[in-house]
C-alpha cells in the first residue's frame, strides 16, 4: 500500500512541476486558462444588455459577473454583474491600448488584467447608485472569440480579412449559428456564391 502511494505522490509532484508557473492563476476563480495564460471563459461576446441580464438571472446569485462587448457601441466592453437582486452594468473605457473603469482610474494593458485587479473590490456601476463587487465569473456556455485573440490571429497563420463580416460577427459572439445560416442563404439567393466573398 505504501509503495503505490509514494509513486502517486511523486507523479503528482512531477506533473505540478511540469506546468509552467504563468499558467497557474493567482485566483482559483479564474482557473479556466487558455494557451496564453488568461481565463477568457467569462467573455460572452457581443450580446445585448437584456441578454446579459437573462444569463445572470439564470444563476441569480450576488457577485456573479460576465464580460461582454456592447451590442450598441462598437468595440466597447461592458461588465455586467449581479448586485443583490439587481443587475448592474459597468462600461469599460479604452485609453489608447489600455483599459480603465473611468477618467482618472488606473489603466491596465488588457481587459483581463483589469478584471483580475477588480475581483472583490468595491466599485460603482454606470448609474453609480450602488457599490458592487465582482466575485464569481459566469462562464459562457458557447464559444465567443475575444477581440484580442482575433487581433493576434496572424501569428497563428489566420487572416481575419479572409472572413466576411457575418462570420466575424459569429466568431465574436454577435451572431448565433441560425442567424448566420439564414444570412448566408439569403446572400446566396440574392447574389449567388460570389456574394459570400469567400477567398480560396
Amino acid at each position: 500500500f505504501f509503495f503505490p502511494l509514494v509513486l502517486l505522490l511523486h507523479a503528482s509532484e512531477v506533473v505540478l512541476n511540469f506546468i509552467p508557473h504563468h499558467t497557474m492563476p493567482i485566483d482559483s476563480r479564474l482557473a479556466n486558462v487558455d494557451e496564453s495564460g488568461e481565463d477568457r471563459g467569462y467573455y460572452h461576446g457581443t450580446i445585448s444588455r437584456e441578454e446579459a441580464v437573462a444569463r445572470l438571472k439564470e444563476v441569480n446569485k450576488d457577485g456573479y459577473f460576465l464580460l461582454r462587448m456592447s451590442a450598441t457601441q462598437k468595440n466597447v466592453y461592458t461588465i455586467s454583474l449581479q448586485a443583490g437582486r439587481d443587475i448592474k452594468h459597468i462600461r469599460v473605457n479604452n485609453v489608447g491600448d489600455d483599459f480603465s473603469l473611468g477618467k482618472g482610474k488606473e489603466a491596465y494593458p488588457s481587459i483581463w488584467e483589469l478584471v483580475k485587479s477588480q475581483l472583490d473590490k468595491t466599485m460603482k456601476s454606470t448609474k453609480g447608485d450602488q457599490a458592487v463587487q465582482l466575485r464569481y465569473p459566469l462562464h459562457a456556455k458557447g464559444e465567443a472569440i475575444a477581440p484580442d485573440l482575433l487581433a493576434n490571429s496572424k501569428d497563428a497563420g489566420m487572416d481575419v480579412g479572409d472572413f466576411g463580416l457575418d462570420v466575424m460577427e459569429f466568431m465574436t459572439g454577435g451572431l448565433d449559428v441560425r442567424k448566420l445560416v439564414e444570412e448566408r442563404k439569403k446572400k446566396i439567393e440574392e447574389e449567388g456564391f460570389d456574394g459570400l466573398n469567400v477567398k480560396e
